[in-house]
């Protein structure tokens, strides 16, 4: 556990250096996450710090992947599809297979949960604005591929089915605030909320591909809020 919370404090710290545009202190912060996470697990031999490499990992790709599109969507699915090798070798060292991560056909007969992302991605409508200039299908597809599955098999799949394993109902609590620390602070407290509403699917339906469709959802509903009226 005390690795596990000094991880935490490593990502916690290098997140306020991000929003306060100190760029090169966050960079730095994340990094030495990764540094002490190797060591750590050399050392001690505790897991416990390998999901939080991967939260750590994206935020030093999304900050160095050079700008080869200047069209949102597509600089999205640069930033996320390294993402997916990073999964795959976390999952690996945890001894994690693809039934574990949740990424299975079973009990995908709770797919039209994926209806509770509405009222989400509305909410954060109200909160966190954005638009792209992409054709609907294409923010579609990178939402559904890249943002919506890498997302939700880090922060779901890895972080929450490995710690929920091994620490019971405390697992979804330690991925909630993980993934509110990577949020930004405006949305800190929103996160919170919509994360154990995720949270509390996945350990229903241990089914990473539910809560995919729940999070691509409430990313539609939160792009296309704007053309809805009430």
């Amino acid at each position: 556990m005390k690795g596990l919370a000094v991880s935490m404090a490593l990502i916690a710290i290098a997140e306020a250096f991000l929003y306060l545009g100190k760029y090169e202190l966050c960079v730095a912060f994340h990094g030495l996450n990764l540094l002490f996470s190797c060591i750590y697990v050399i050392l001690k031999k505790d897991s416990d710090v390998i999901p939080l490499t991967l939260p750590s990992t994206f935020r030093l790709v999304n900050l160095a992947m050079p700008v080869f599109f200047t069209l949102r969507a597509y600089w999205l699915a640069t930033v996320y599809m390294p993402m997916f090798p990073a999964i795959y070798y976390a999952a690996k060292a945890l001894n994690m297979s693809g039934e574990g991560i949740g990424f299975t056909t079973k009990n995908l007969k709770y797919a039209p949960l994926a209806v509770l992302g509405v009222p989400i991605g509305y909410a954060e409508f109200h909160l966190f604005n954005v638009s792209f200039t992409s054709s609907p299908i294409v923010v579609a597809l990178v939402m559904l591929v890249f943002v919506s599955l890498v997302e939700e098999l880090v922060y779901r799949g890895v972080i929450q089915g490995y710690f929920e394993c091994k620490y019971g109902k405390y697992g979804i609590a330690t991925a909630v605030v993980i993934n509110a620390l990577m949020a930004p602070p405006a949305l800190k407290v929103f996160t919170l909320l919509s994360a154990s509403v995720l949270g509390i699917v996945y350990s229903k339906t241990r089914n990473v591909l539910v809560t995919t469709l729940m999070h691509w959802t409430a990313c539609m509903t939160l792009l296309f809020s704007g053309y809805i009226v009430l």
